[in-house]
């Protein structure tokens, strides 16, 4: 294809002026010469070059920004400069501190990852993990328990304001303390009031008598302790067992309070810790052994700062203490039951008084029921006729009754509890005492939650009456009668094999027969 010069001079002016650019030809010039058409050429390629370096800066990505945290911050000797040593991606980098700011180890320090460069400093920081410290090495590290391993980490900017037992938060890498918590955990803190005294639970005269005992009795008769030689060595545990609702958690709670009493103290929130076995357990390796040393540890700050022993109480005992050793939870017991012995034979200096409420006594390891870590195993009874009496009396005064009194509602409440018309188990029974039959009736599973629900049930149905009728009465005797129908109406479908074994305990190999009634009264 042919073409001509004119047409190539032509399109090129065109191209200059697209560009925004003058030429010869474009000012009325003829380009005549290779000279003149090689400096047009050389303008138009640096315009082209300016425009394609703006497309591509327009286009890419943005200046990648990394952040880290600052391990340690040292001064140069040679040229005064100031370096930051970070971790970043597993490794220490070095950077050198722009003189405009101001770094301090522990601070998060933003920069570019292909030049280096700091950017930005944050003295926050954005998250990280827990740990508690074990022992201070120095003013600059510290030996720490995290995640079931005990490591050694920088104080960075708390290298002055750091305890034995604190919580403290580790950077990502696990290198540095960002934070103090301090030694408080608020998921074991009880923060409801403790104020539950010996006289706000029914019955339980033998319980509170022994807990009286080995809890009150060494500070309020000093004295005759010390005449006996027995006040040398403080309560280290007691055994709470019985069934569930019958007031195990109530007794510790009244505890705490006599405690704080008699020290004159009005129930500090750390004078009773209270956790749950079940969350001690954690998947990850060493960590519930951490959870165990930090409640003892709270423990021992409060004797420390108050001046008297905690109560830590620890419900449903046996899903952590049960004997090893059984296979449970891949024998995870091997590591904490040892655990929990090593902190208890270490209460002698904490002052720390140890509450294991359980309703499986039988499964607890031996070495922690064993004399001189329990002092005490206290069963907690399910209520009788008189002690059921009392407490229905107590819960009844707090609902509106309809024209009958307090007195008249507990002694019906308890009379249909404890009727031997409520069956759910009838047994047969052979041997020597061949022919006699015996039943497990409403009454063998008693229980203060079980009387808490009765009540609760009578006003929910009296108040179902109330609204249908348009009027405010009260509970009638009728609610009360058919709160314990309906209680007993939950229960047999529910299994009740512990309940039978210690029911029939004594007389186990007379039974011929155990006939569950499902058509019983309700």
């Amino acid at each position: 294809m042919h073409i001509s010069r004119n047409s190539l001079f032509r399109n090129f002016d065109d191209f200059l002026r697209e560009l925004g650019l003058s030429s010869a030809a474009s000012s009325g010039k003829k380009v005549t010469t290779t000279e003149e058409l090689q400096r047009a050429l050389i303008v138009a390629g640096d315009e082209i070059r300016k425009r394609d370096e703006e497309i591509c800066r327009l286009s890419s990505y943005p200046i990648p920004i990394s952040i880290a945290t600052a391990i340690s911050v040292k001064t140069s000797e040679k040229d005064n400069k100031v370096f930051a040593v970070l971790i970043h991606e597993g490794k220490l980098i070095e950077i050198s501190v722009p003189s405009d700011k101001q770094i301090m180890a522990g601070d998060t320090v933003r920069f570019s990852s292909k030049t280096l460069q700091i950017v930005g400093v944050d003295k926050s920081y954005y998250s990280g993990t827990f740990a508690v410290i074990r022992n201070i090495l120095d003013e600059n590290k510290s030996e720490v328990d995290y995640c079931g391993t005990v490591k050694v980490v920088s104080n960075g900017r708390y290298k002055d304001r750091l305890e034995t037992g604190d919580r403290v938060v580790l950077d990502g890498s696990a290198s540095i303390i960002l934070d103090n918590r301090g030694k408080t955990d608020e998921r074991y803190k009880f923060t409801q009031k403790t104020n539950v005294s010996w006289e706000d639970i029914g019955g339980q005269k033998r319980a509170k008598t022994a807990l009286i005992e080995a809890i009150e009795m060494p500070f309020t008769h000093k004295e005759i302790y010390s005449f006996y030689k027995k006040d040398k060595r403080p309560t280290r545990g007691i055994l709470l067992y019985g069934p569930p609702g019958c007031g195990k958690t109530l007794l510790g709670k009244a505890a705490a309070t006599a405690m704080a009493k008699i020290h004159n103290s009005g129930g500090v929130p750390t004078g009773f810790i209270y956790i749950k076995g079940p969350e001690i357990l954690d998947r990850y390796v060493g960590a519930a052994e951490a959870t165990i040393k930090q409640l003892f540890q709270m423990a021992r700050s409060h004797k420390e700062k108050e001046g008297y022993p905690a109560i830590l109480f620890v419900d449903e005992a046996d899903a952590i203490l049960y004997k090893r050793g059984t296979g449970r939870s891949s024998d995870v017991e091997r590591t904490i039951v040892p655990m929990f012995l090593a902190e208890m034979d270490g209460l002698l200096e904490t002052g720390a008084i140890v509450l294991l409420a359980t309703n499986r006594p039988d499964i607890l390891d031996n070495a922690i029921t064993r004399p001189g870590r329990i002092d005490s195993s206290i069963e907690v009874e399910r209520p009788d006729r008189e002690t059921a009496l009392l407490i229905f009396k107590d819960y009844f005064k707090n609902v509106p009754l309809f024209d009958f009194s307090i007195d008249e509602a507990a002694e019906l409440a308890t009379d249909e509890l404890f009727s031997e018309k409520r069956v759910l188990y009838e047994i047969t029974l052979g041997g020597s005492r061949k022919g006699e039959f015996m039943k497990f009736t409403l009454k063998n599973l008693a229980s203060g939650a079980m009387i808490a629900g009765i009540v609760d049930k009578a006003a929910s149905e009296a108040m179902h009456h109330d609204i249908a009728q348009n009027t405010m009465q009260g509970i009638t005797k009728g609610d009360i009668i058919t709160a314990v129908s309906l209680i007993l109406k939950n229960n047999i479908g529910l299994n009740h094999v512990d309940e039978l074994e210690d029911f029939t305990h004594d007389f186990m190999k007379d039974i011929e027969n155990v006939k569950k009634l499902r058509q019983t009264m309700v």
